[in-house]
């Protein structure tokens, strides 16, 4: 059977876009690997070929833990162009009985950074009651601090900075960041504040654990960029290219620093150079638009 005709083949075209992004090699069975993904989480899937279930308009969807991981691929995707699809995926899982906190806990966070705040909430409160010890089994003291940074990313959507400041302090007092997500809102929270050295200090901590985070150099540069300082903030994404060469997000966002600057060649050339090594990748297609509006 083609892959175009395969049950799997939505999957298949997410983690090839992914891989064309950021260099991932998936390996052995159709999920590829999860831990260069960043979905370790759902390390428990373990059917490689889930079997298809119609949504109630008559689409095809999937078993929710399959569904959970592909919606998170397209949450993850540049500039949240397949956020709405991500959604979308989420609900249908919802719809078909989901009963597992992440499916829940991820479809609420990508509604507050939409400010779609009592429709999250409602969201985020199933992961109080929901539980599927097949997949994932959370303690108590767990679910506080997902529940807590929750929080943090709901004063952070209301401008309520030092609230959700205070919250990640109190957090990190007791345990240090670890994710990927954690370092992001962490540093954008510092960056609302125009607090520079300690977003910076959050970024370079994430970048420690996370170096070949494409996002998290993307941000650090955005950082210099607010600052005003562009001779760093193009070191800075220089850096996020060299250490993920085909995601495309520092590219992108060096291109366009230089292009204000009035640095149209230097712009054309990373942009060129992007479509060469990843012509099919999100980063390229964003690519291509910059550079027809050049």
């Amino acid at each position: 059977m083609s892959d175009k005709n395969s049950d799997l083949y939505p999957l298949r075209n997410a983690l090839r876009a992914q891989q064309a992004e950021s260099d991932v090699r998936p390996a052995g069975s159709p999920l590829g690997d999860l831990r260069s993904l960043k979905l370790n989480r759902l390390g428990a899937f373990r059917s490689p070929k889930p079997a298809p279930y119609l949504a109630s308009d008559g689409r095809v969807s999937y078993p929710y833990p399959y569904a959970n991981l592909l919606s998170v691929i397209y949450f993850g995707r540049p500039e949240n162009r397949y956020r709405e699809l991500g959604i979308q995926i989420s609900r249908d899982a919802i719809a078909a009985g989901a009963n597992d906190i992440t499916v829940y806990s991820n479809l609420a966070r990508e509604l507050v950074e939409l400010g779609r705040i009592k429709e999250a909430r409602e969201i985020y409160a199933h992961t109080t009651r929901s539980a599927d010890a097949t997949i994932f089994v959370f303690s108590q003291k767990i679910r506080q601090r997902s529940q807590d940074y929750f929080e943090a990313q709901i004063h952070h959507q209301q401008k309520e900075y030092a609230k959700a400041d205070e919250i990640y302090r109190r957090l990190i007092a007791a345990q240090p960041l670890r994710e990927d997500g954690e370092f992001s809102r962490y540093g954008r929270i510092k960056l609302a504040m125009n607090q520079f050295d300690e977003a910076v200090a959050v970024y370079n901590d994430g970048l420690k654990w996370l170096p070949k985070n494409c996002n998290l150099w993307q941000e650090l540069g955005t950082v210099y960029v607010t600052k005003g300082d562009v001779a760093t903030a193009l070191a800075t994404f220089d850096k996020g290219i060299a250490a993920v060469p085909k995601y495309g997000l520092s590219d992108n966002e060096a291109a366009r620093l230089l292009i204000k600057q009035n640095r149209v060649p230097e712009a054309k050339q990373k942009l060129d150079a992007l479509i060469k090594i990843a012509p099919n990748s999100d980063g390229a297609v964003i690519a291509k638009e910059i550079l027809a509006c050049v």
